[in-house]
């Protein structure tokens, strides 16, 4: 499949990205999987370091091209409103979302991975875009959830929803105005059930492969969606429910067998 180098270069258009991520799978039993020693070496070596370090650089210069505009308007131009409007304005975004600033990458990473983790905060559209291309990059070569293998074809699905949304985010801005124009109000009306018709399909496809645990997930959904409750408490409720009933079923399940 290919041949490792010692300075883990990027030969090989990077070995076909680390061997379709670096991972070789070995059949045991003809029906489990385990990913193969040496591989898995490779990738705490020499895919993991670098995995960070270009993430959390691409990440620290996308902060910093963020805060140029209000640092130059501020300082430069002298339009600062005062730090007790900085901070009344960061409590008020804080209050409403700074919850899935903890609750995003915990129920995110297990389908994204550390590099899709990355790629996708940079790039943004996590739930309606990237995370349906990488559970769909892992479904279509039947990856594990979890193994490393699962990780990088992850990478590939996200890898190309960001080029195919840079390509049609371009066109779409640049006729965006008078496309929407020419669409009658009945398809401008459809199209706020996009989301939740993203969210059914990824949940539809991942209920297919565990069924039992949708059987729990969903009617907490469905009741956590009526209750008077804050809006960004709903989603870590019914992560760690679905976490948690998917640990008890798995560790009975062991037991019984």
């Amino acid at each position: 499949m290919g041949t490792w180098y010692s300075d883990g270069g990027w030969y090989g258009g990077y070995h076909y990205l680390f061997w379709i991520g670096g991972i070789e799978m070995l059949e045991e039993n003809k029906s489990e999987q385990v990913e193969s020693t040496e591989v898995l070496e490779e990738y705490e070596r020499n895919y993991l370091p670098r995995a960070h370090l270009v993430g959390i650089s691409t990440l620290l210069i996308a902060v910093l091209l963020c805060l140029l505009p209000p640092l130059y308007l501020s300082f430069v131009l002298g339009y600062f409103p005062g730090w007790d409007k900085v901070l009344a304005g960061f409590l008020m975004i804080a209050s409403s979302s700074g919850a899935y600033w903890i609750v995003e990458p915990i129920s995110y990473f297990p389908t994204l991975g550390v590099s899709g983790t990355y790629m996708s905060f940079l790039a943004g559209n996590i739930a309606n875009q990237r995370l349906p291309a990488a559970a769909a990059a892992q479904n279509a070569i039947g990856a594990k959830p979890g193994t490393k293998k699962a990780e990088m074809a992850g990478v590939l699905g996200i890898t190309s929803s960001i080029i195919v949304n840079i390509i049609t985010l371009t066109i779409i801005v640049i006729a965006g105005v008078a496309l929407m124009s020419v669409f009658p109000p009945a398809v401008q009306a459809s199209f706020k059930y996009v989301l939740p018709g993203v969210f059914g399909a990824m949940f539809g496809q991942f209920a297919m492969t565990g069924w039992i645990y949708a059987l729990f997930a969903l009617p907490v959904g469905l009741l956590l969606s009526f209750l008077p409750i804050p809006a960004w408490l709903r989603i870590p409720i019914t992560v760690f429910w679905s976490v948690f009933i998917g640990i008890t079923y798995y560790e009975r399940t062991k037991k019984s067998t």
